[in-house]
């Protein structure tokens, strides 16, 4: 069994039809606690907290002892005001015999087509690379959403479709794909939501993280270990059976930062192995000239290089093994109801 892993964040969520950015939710949490440590200082610089995580690590520095616990309890405060608003979100989603049909169609196609559009050459590659596959290849889903979006769209497709999602062949042999699961690596709405930085170094207070316990608030793999629930672990066996990786409605921010590191481990590990980075971009539906579109991909490309965190030559042995490709159809799935839109 071989796999083709997906990396799902919130563009999935928001080409869904949901309000799922920070700012989306920040004037709901102002609402329902105006007079919260935290939403004070969100309130009066919105650019310092447009990524609330990378925020939080730099808002420690105005932490100290006498207000620690203060900071700690607005903590809370925001994980469980963001939880209620993702939850409220989510409420708004209708898959009925009306649109289900659709959905499972649209999913179908993006999981087994997601390479359809590229340019002839990564299209070729990627293909071939699929052709190489002599095995099942079993489609996985790591979600960096608290939400069950992608969860639901995924237990649609499994119910209506055959036992297989679709088949690939390999010289004369034609194998059965299927569907794997979901895994929250930052856990969800309803249970062990993580919200925190990649590590110590995007904490800008040194003594705050000689606390044991704040560092497991603060730090997403001290958080994952102690809930003992082995995503991490799971995570990466995923990666590394994976022969494609598609990263979807991402970022590449740096508070994931370890798993852009592993990843482009894992590109060294064997020469058939690619990685798909889509990107929405901000000239949708607006001509570009190629000069601006090789500006665009090289943004991209040199912010997964520096968040990995790899050296020039480790760059340069898997950077013909990355694909970015702009504005992809797949996924394009609404899930909302009609009067909410």
């Amino acid at each position: 069994m071989s796999r083709i892993t997906f990396l799902i964040g919130n563009g999935f969520d928001i080409n869904a039809g949901l309000d799922t950015r920070y700012s989306d939710f920040y004037q709901y949490y102002f609402d329902q606690y105006p007079e919260d440590m935290l939403a004070k200082t969100i309130r009066a610089d919105y650019d310092f907290w447009s990524d609330l995580e990378i925020g939080l690590g730099k808002y420690t520095k105005e932490i100290t002892e006498s207000n620690e616990e203060l900071f700690l309890d607005s903590k809370d405060l925001i994980e469980n005001a963001l939880a209620d608003y993702l939850e409220e979100q989510v409420s708004r989603i209708q898959i009925a015999d009306g649109n289900a049909d659709n959905i499972v169609k649209e999913m179908q196609n993006s999981i087994l087509h997601f390479y359809e559009g590229f340019p002839n050459v990564q299209y070729e590659d990627i293909k071939n690379v699929i052709a190489t596959i002599e095995e099942s290849v079993v489609y996985s889903f790591i979600s960096f959403n608290y939400t069950d979006t992608l969860d639901r769209c995924i237990q649609m497709a499994k119910e209506r479709l055959p036992v297989t999602i679709g088949k690939h062949q390999c010289r004369t042999t034609v194998y059965a794909d299927s569907l794997g699961d979901v895994l929250h690596i930052h856990g969800t709405t309803k249970e062990g939501l993580i919200l925190a930085v990649n590590d110590e170094t995007q904490v800008d207070n040194e003594r705050f993280c000689t606390k044991e316990l704040n560092r497991q608030c603060m730090i997403k793999s001290e958080a994952n270990e102690r809930l003992g629930q082995n995503r991490m672990r799971d995570a990466k066996m995923l990666i590394d059976g994976s022969t494609i990786i598609c990263v979807f409605g991402m970022s590449i921010g740096a508070t994931d930062q370890m798993w852009w590191e592993y990843i482009c481990k894992w590109l060294m590990g064997a020469t058939r192995r690619r990685l798909i980075i889509f990107v929405k971009s901000r000239e949708r539906g607006k001509r570009i000239t190629n000069r601006q579109l090789f500006m665009n991909q090289d943004k991209v490309l040199n912010k997964l290089k520096m968040n990995a965190g790899i050296s020039e030559d480790e760059w340069q042995a898997i950077k013909s093994k990355v694909c970015v490709q702009f504005d992809s159809p797949i996924f394009n799935i609404n899930v909302v109801r009609e009067s909410d839109d």
